[in-house]
């Protein structure tokens, strides 16, 4: 029988201090291609980026980036070539979130609007956390800024619109834009284009260009719905991430309604 822990701890779980530790992983860029290797940061270096993330510490700014899971299928899923497919294909979010953990992997989707190959995940500060697994689901693994970057990973390029065919992307820079068209736009002829309303910009997206490999060791935080999913996960998986690392959108919800500090729904 499992143990269900109490407010506070999962209070010091969801709200605990961001480490200034820099993972080691972020120095061998273990899953960058050779040839984008990021640079180690070691020595003196290394202590005056920790200096630059405490003084970045503020509600509206995140150390770390999640990646959801989805209940429907991956976008672009009309592209019978894209490789998200072979493995999340008829599962559910939680189903394809417990795949990612098994496998140490998250497959890199495609992208729509272009057939580019890539993790998602998203820098959603916690005021917005409610809302955000609304649209995709309430499961999700967490990394640390760091190790994602030091993947090769790096902010999503929110474009114009009306720019965004116009540029000569480099093949990797492309993969890291996103047409931006948001519903504000002047409604002059001159600004037409082929895309629709696309505005996507709150999410603070963050893309990796490839297949995400980690080790559990890498994860930050594993968000289920409620703490009884807990108990469908393999211990073994469990004891090697760290049962103080799980955090359950019920309890969230729950908080929120007792403490409505971001007044979420209104």
């Amino acid at each position: 029988m499992i143990r269900q822990p109490g407010l506070h701890s999962i209070l010091q779980v969801s709200f605990s201090p961001v480490s200034r530790t820099w993972p080691e992983n972020f120095v061998t860029g273990r899953n960058a291609p050779a040839d984008r290797i990021q640079p180690g940061v070691t020595g003196k270096h290394k202590n005056q980026h920790n200096n630059d993330m405490a003084k970045q510490s503020r509600p509206d700014f995140s150390f770390y980036l999640g990646h959801f899971t989805k209940e429907e299928q991956p976008d672009a899923h009309e592209q019978k070539d894209n490789p998200a497919l072979k493995v999340t294909e008829g599962k559910s979010a939680f189903e394809k979130l417990k795949s990612m953990l098994a496998d140490k992997k998250i497959i890199a989707g495609t992208l729509p609007w272009y057939k580019k190959n890539a993790v998602c995940l998203t820098e959603c500060p916690w005021s917005s956390l409610v809302a955000h697994s609304k649209v995709y689901s309430p499961y999700a693994i967490g990394f640390s800024k760091a190790f994602i970057f030091g993947t090769g990973g790096a902010p999503a390029f929110y474009v114009r619109a009306d720019q965004f065919d116009r540029q000569q992307w480099d093949g990797l820079l492309y993969t890291f834009t996103t047409p931006f068209w948001p519903s504000y736009r002047p409604k002059k002829k001159n600004l037409t284009t082929k895309f629709k309303t696309i505005d996507y910009s709150h999410e603070r997206e963050w893309r990796v260009p490839h297949d995400l490999s980690f080790d559990y060791e890498d994860i930050e935080f594993v968000i289920l719905n409620r703490y009884k999913d807990l108990a469908e996960l393999d211990k073994d998986i469990k004891d090697a991430i760290g049962r103080e690392k799980f955090f359950f959108m019920e309890m969230y919800e729950k908080i929120e309604t007792l403490w409505p500090v971001h007044n979420i729904g209104q």
